[in-house]
């Protein structure tokens, strides 16, 4: 099963940031997708979001995890938040 998993702000708890994985695998998943639910490339797309996932890796070695860019990165996000400011 291939699970798409958003990925925002997490806790300061490293339980809970490691939840999400958890879930997913006891779920069932054999595949994991992570969409970083960020604007921009910060602290959490470039240090914390790695982090996590190679944690969730050694703990779930079974489980394909595959990140993705950022949502921010996205070259439609600008047009995006263009229409939503015109209908809005």
């Amino acid at each position: 099963m291939n699970i798409l998993l958003l990925v925002a702000h997490g806790s300061r708890r490293d339980e809970s940031n490691l939840e999400a994985i958890q879930i997913c695998s006891e779920m069932g998943a054999t595949h994991v997708t992570v969409l970083p639910y960020f604007l921009s490339a910060g602290v959490h797309i470039n240090r914390d979001i790695p982090g996590e996932i190679e944690k969730a890796s050694q703990n779930y070695p079974d489980l394909h995890i595959n990140v993705t860019n950022y949502f921010g990165s996205r070259d439609e996000i600008a047009e995006l938040l263009m229409k939503t400011a015109i209908d809005g």
